[in-house]
């Protein structure tokens, strides 16, 4: 994971792996994501990626990409069709700080985008909320593992209704995507 981890940060970012002072953080793992007016989907994957710069010794400034894929069942009950995966991914910045030399916590606002290859999807905004335990702590890298939520509000996608004018309006759609994810920071 570790090799893994640098080397998709040198192939990302060949200036940034090397510099003083830069954050680089990859997290991978498993997520579920509630969908408001529906009902839970199956667990899939969780992802998330982080380039930084470090404020001081203990606080830095992100930009942060994560999101739960999800895999549905497939809209044919005769099994012929396709899956077509969805989920939701947050984009944006944040901070992220420890607490002592082994546990830290993050957050941001960000933009949400709703992926789903059946439709065109919807966009919104989100938080990111994370929290984590570092295991192996040295001067240029370090293992940990991490709960991240991503709570997201999208203007429309919530189905439609009827107002009280007699007019057929989108409702608003609310989904929160819940991660455990292992990953690398390399400082």
């Amino acid at each position: 994971m570790k090799r893994l981890a640098v080397s998709i940060a040198t192939l990302a970012f060949p200036a940034l792996a090397n510099a003083d002072g830069v954050l680089l953080e990859a997290h991978l793992g498993a997520g579920v994501e509630h969908y408001s007016g529906s009902a839970s989907p199956d667990p899939w994957l969780g992802l998330g990626a982080s380039v930084g710069i470090w404020l001081n010794p203990t606080t830095a400034l992100t930009l942060r990409v994560a999101g739960v894929g999800i895999r549905p069942t497939p809209p044919d009950p005769s099994g012929l069709a396709m899956a077509r995966p969805k989920g939701d991914v947050f984009v944006g910045p944040g901070v992220k700080a420890w607490l002592g030399d082994h546990v830290w916590v993050g957050g941001g606002v960000g933009i949400a985008q709703h992926l789903d290859w059946t439709y065109d999807g919807s966009q919104g905004w989100a938080l990111d909320l994370r929290a984590g335990y570092t295991f192996a702590v040295r001067a240029a890298s370090s293992l940990d593992i991490s709960i991240e939520m991503t709570p997201s509000y999208y203007p429309t996608g919530g189905g439609v209704g009827l107002g009280a004018d007699g007019m057929i309006y989108s409702n608003p759609a609310y989904n929160t995507g819940i991660m455990l994810l292992a990953g690398y920071q390399h400082r």
